[in-house]
């Protein structure tokens, strides 16, 4: 393989493996971000939201409340209080 067709290939499975969320946190405060659903036994983002484990979630390019810039964060699942795709 070429380096060209690799690295196409990693940014291809890159962007399928990141999907566009937004939540809501029990303080009120609603992100804004992807998330990542590479985890072992993780095929959806449902299931990824589900799982007891890991207990938190990795946003990432995350915006909103206090957040004008991307950051990454780890927020606690026990927070969500509702999540969507977007």
């Amino acid at each position: 393989m070429k380096t060209n067709t690799i690295h196409r290939l990693v940014q291809n499975r890159d962007c399928a493996d990141k999907h566009s969320v937004r939540v809501k946190l029990c303080d009120g405060m609603v992100l804004q971000g992807k998330v990542d659903i590479t985890n072992p036994g993780v095929k959806s983002l449902a299931e990824l939201f589900a799982e007891s484990q890991p207990s938190y979630i990795v946003i990432n390019d995350c915006i909103g409340g206090m957040y004008e810039k991307n950051r990454t964060l780890f927020v606690n699942k026990t927070h969500i209080m509702w999540a969507e795709s977007i």
